[in-house]
Formats: structure tokens, sequence, C-alpha cells
């Protein structure tokens, strides 16, 4: 290989990126300059957490934060982490860790390196799976291996990458849980500068990020274009552990459309879980600014009557009398995100209807 290669890859990546600024730009015609900067903005976050797994290497693994509050991207939960560690199926590991003060820790195992945009689960183990101690420490084998044994996580054909996901009942107040992985058999350490990874990585953000900004137009355009707006659904292309969801979660799905004034009301019941919450998105699939804003709930801070039902307010400003306030940002329009993880029992779909905040 030589640098007329490393110069074509670099070229390729600038066009990509130049290819996703063309499709917001399209996207966007006659749009407010604010708006446009939400969505560029939300191009920088892509980016941002994708750099971030360039270096990913199945032989010598390292669980990679991928949603801290400052790099939302593509339906982040801000009341969980998520870290990614690629994988090698032909390689046996080591899994290690505290669990913190998580309600709900996961072990999911997806297909391929994380290059394509849908992919689903393989498998997933949770914490209520594996040897887990009065402290919270745990150690697991990882590899391909069929094993009747707690203490190991089998990889199934064709998986090479692993996601860590945490839920919090009040993540502002509550310890996350630490992870490392170790290779048990690791081959030689790769060369100083590794050519091949380079252009490697070159070449997944060049393909990815124009697929990645289609997708988030993608989404928004189907939800608002198929759904009516202020309402609500089960999010039937999310069930099941597809697109990097969580096999064992339920999710629906609505977005609001509001004139100042106006409020969206979801009433429904909390059920029997792990974890719930609701989450406020950007139609760029970012969630809202929740380090200052109110902008999602889990069912812990959920105010609810003693039968468990519950009434939210969506708005722009908090209404008289709402228990439960979700503030827009001032948004007149958006998406939320209702996750319900490990359902012990019926999920039952919300109601929602549009009212005065002054009512």
């Amino acid at each position: 290989m030589n640098d007329d290669v490393l110069r074509k890859n670099w070229q390729r990546l600038i066009d990509g990126l130049r290819q996703s600024g063309d499709t917001l730009e399209a996207q966007l015609q006659g749009r407010s300059e604010s708006e446009r900067a939400d969505a560029y903005r939300a191009l920088l976050r892509a980016l941002t957490a994708n750099l971030g797994k360039i270096e990913a290497d199945g032989h010598f693994p390292y669980p990679v934060h991928v949603n801290p509050p400052n790099q939302k991207w593509f339906m982040d939960n801000p009341d969980g982490v998520t870290l990614h560690c690629p994988l090698d199926e032909t390689q046996s590991y080591r899994l290690w860790g505290n669990l913190g003060d998580a309600v709900y820790t996961s072990f999911t195992l997806y297909e391929g390196k994380g290059d394509g945009l849908a992919t689903r689960a393989t498998a997933c183990i949770t914490d209520r799976e594996i040897p887990v101690n009065s402290d919270g420490f745990f150690s697991v084998t990882v590899s391909a291996e069929q094993r009747d044994d707690p203490s190991h996580i089998s990889i199934p054909a064709g998986s090479g990458q692993l996601w860590v996901r945490q839920l919090f009942n009040d993540i502002d107040h509550e310890t996350p849980g630490w992870f490392m992985i170790e290779n048990l058999a690791p081959a030689a350490p790769p060369p100083a500068v590794n050519v091949d990874a380079v252009v490697t990585g070159m070449k997944r953000i060049a393909r990815g990020m124009p697929l990645l900004t289609q997708l988030m137009f993608g989404a928004w355009r189907m939800q608002t274009g198929q759904h009516p707006p202020n309402s609500v659904r089960v999010w039937s292309e999310m069930q099941g552990g597809a697109a990097f969801t969580s096999g064992d979660a339920h999710y629906f799905i609505g977005s609001w459309q509001l004139a100042e004034g106006e409020q969206l009301r979801l009433r429904g019941v909390l059920p029997p879980c792990r974890h719930w919450n609701i989450v406020l998105y950007s139609p760029m699939l970012n969630s809202l600014e929740h380090r200052y804003r109110r902008t999602s709930l889990t069912g812990t801070q959920l105010r609810t009557d003693a039968g468990g039902h519950y009434e939210i307010a969506i708005a722009a400003q908090r209404p008289p009398q709402a228990d439960n306030w979700l503030d827009t940002e001032a948004r007149p329009q958006g998406l939320f995100v209702i996750r319900i993880t490990a359902a012990n029992g019926e999920v039952l779909l919300p109601q929602a209807s549009l009212g005065r905040t002054d009512a």
C-alpha cells in the first residue's frame, strides 16, 4: 500500500461528509438558521461518536462510551450508559467489572463490525443471568465456545461487537458501572502505525456518515409522513433487537406538533418492569438537553396514582397542576420514545390527546 491509497481514502472521507451536508441542506431547504444549525450539530455529534470507535480492534478490544451527555446521537438514552466493544469470534476474552447502581445491565452481541446501520442482536445476557457478588463485581469469559456455564457468554456465529447497556432510575445521583475486557490469548501487538487500519477507519466513516444522515431524516419522515402527529404507536420497526436495539425492550414512539399554548397529554399505566422511561428527541434523533431541562422521566421519577396510572404533559411551559412535565425546549415539533425494559406482564399503549397549557 502506498500513500496514494491514504490520500484517496482521506478524500473519500471528505466527500462522505460533503454528501452528508448536501443531504442535510436538501432536506432543510428554506428552514430557519436555528433548525439547520441543530441538524449540523447532530451530524457533528454522530461524527464524534463514530471517530471514537475508528480504532476498534477485536484482538485488542476496549469498551468505548458512545453516548455521554455532550455526544447525543441516534436515539441516545439520557437515563442510561452504553459502551461499544469490538469482538472477534475466533478469540476468547475475559470481561469483568462492577455494575454500580444500575437497575439493569445487559450484554448484547450484534452482527458484523458495526459498519451497517440495520444490525440485529444475536444474543443478550443480563446481570441476572451471570454471577454477581454482593458488591456488584462480576467476571465472565466470552468466546464462540458453547458452554453451559453462567460465567460464560457464547458468541454466536457472525457476531462482531458487544454492547454493554446500563439503565438508571436517577442517573444524576447514581454511580455508573465500570467494565474491562482482555483477550485471553492475544496475538503479537500490532504495528505502531497500522496503515491498513487507518485506511479501513477512513472507509468506515466515508461510507457510514452519508448512510447515517439518510437514516436520521428517514426516521423522521417515516414517523411524521405515515403517522399523525400528537399520537403514539408501537414502534414495530425497533422490536426484537433490530437496529441496535435491546431484544427485551418494548418501544412506543410518537411525535408532537404543538402551537403556542398547546400541550400533548399522554395517559397510561406504568407496567411492572426492570426499567421504564420516556425521552424527548429532536427531528435529528438527538435527545433534548437533559442536563439543564426535564426532557426525560424514568418510572421511579414518574408520579402515578395508587393504581399506577400516570399523565404526562409535553409542552413548552409547565401547565398548572401538571405532576409530570416534559420540556420541549419551545420546539414546535419533535419525537418522543417510551422504552419498557424486561416487562413482567401486559404492556399497554398510552393514550394521547391535545390540550391547552392554561386549561
